[in-house]
């Protein structure tokens, strides 16, 4: 499922199986070569919880732009958050949350994603 669509870009030869969702409100970017295995999640906004007088669904949420560079794998049941930048040539392990720019030929992996190894 995708929403927001108009607000993401996906690069040439891209695969994603089944059950990803790509949500965006400000901008997903995805280059080329990537790979989403299943049930990946990336979503660039999340819901304010500050105020205890206004009911969560009514808060004004934060958004943060998300970018995939080139020639990147993004293994099965991934949640990629806002702000999240992911350079070219990595590798992210299977049920990893990323939420920070985690840079180039690596392989990453956990919640939150950490290094595990370059390429």
């Amino acid at each position: 499922m995708m929403s927001g669509y108009e607000n993401i870009s996906i690069g040439k030869r891209c695969s994603f199986n089944r059950g990803v969702f790509l949500g965006a409100s400000r901008r997903i970017h995805i280059g080329d070569d990537v790979m989403i295995g299943a049930y990946t999640c990336m979503r660039d906004m999340d819901h304010g919880v500050e105020s205890v007088d206004i009911p969560m669904r009514n808060q004004k949420g934060n958004t943060g732009m998300i970018i995939i560079g080139n020639d990147v794998w993004i293994g099965m049941q991934c949640s990629v958050l806002r702000g999240a930048i992911i350079g070219n040539g990595s590798v992210i392990g299977a049920n990893s949350l990323v939420k920070k720019d985690i840079g180039r030929n690596g392989i990453w992996v956990g919640s939150p994603a950490r290094l595990l190894r370059k390429r």
